[in-house]
């Protein structure tokens, strides 16, 4: 018995997890996947404390190991998206924060001061450090916070939505008006694949669309760390029913 056991567990096909190692977002100089690294050694090439630490958190959601900048206004140029949704000038949510506190260049990207006490020295063969962290090339594509309207809105409520982050979606009814139902913040397409909305940090059960929401940080299973592929605009189409 113990044998077939054995050999039952052998026969079971290996299961591949994503994760971050080796990918863009690890930031450690031994294994990462960009070519922005750390300095060779620096913090005993740890792959997580340049986003997160287990004690001593710059800020306590997601024990966010980097300074937010919760200040810097997102102006977006215009008032509405094309559905009627507000868009409101002001500072971003800290879910979308904390990826712009890499993405958007205000803030060094090796700066850890206040979680573990060092500025980590960073490369940057490409020159992204001066801005473009927008961009997967040098000289392109940086939006500033200043022009964020050429980009997709976040930090407002997925269709139908009412009360994300004090506001109202312009869309009440999400099938007649080109946009799927979501379950639980959780939107499956025909092939299975999810779109994780965001769920409202001080309102339970009320969600909306952050960076996250299309992008997962943790993951290059796809590019641009979308969650899965792309192909025949997916990830669009898994939201927008067009």
């Amino acid at each position: 018995m113990r044998k077939l056991m054995f050999l039952a567990v052998l026969l079971v096909p290996s299961v591949a997890f994503a994760t971050i190692v080796g990918t863009p977002h690890d930031l450690s100089n031994a294994t990462g996947g960009g070519s922005i690294k750390a300095a060779a050694s620096a913090l005993n090439e740890q792959v997580c404390v340049y986003c997160h630490v287990p004690h001593g958190a710059q800020n306590a959601e997601a024990l966010w190991s980097r300074p937010l900048d919760t200040s810097t206004t997102i102006t977006w140029g215009r008032s509405l998206t094309i559905r009627g949704t507000s868009l409101v000038d002001g500072a971003p949510s800290n879910a979308t924060a904390r990826c712009l506190s890499c993405h958007d260049g205000t803030v060094a990207l090796g700066d850890l001061t206040g979680s573990v006490g060092v500025s980590v020295a960073m490369s940057d063969p490409q020159g992204h450090l001066t801005g473009d962290m927008l961009d997967t090339s040098a000289g392109g594509k940086y939006i500033p916070r200043t022009n964020f309207g050429r980009n997709h809105p976040v930090g407002i409520p997925y269709a139908g939505e009412a009360g994300y982050l004090g506001h109202n979606s312009g869309v009440a009814a999400v099938t007649t008006e080109g946009y799927y139902n979501h379950v639980g913040g959780v939107i499956t397409n025909g092939a299975g694949d999810r779109i994780r909305l965001s769920e409202d940090p001080n309102t339970a059960g009320v969600y909306g669309l952050e960076c996250a929401t299309c992008h997962d940080p943790h993951s290059d299973v796809a590019p641009k760390f979308l969650p899965f592929d792309n192909a025949g605009s997916a990830v669009c189409l898994t939201c927008h029913n067009k």
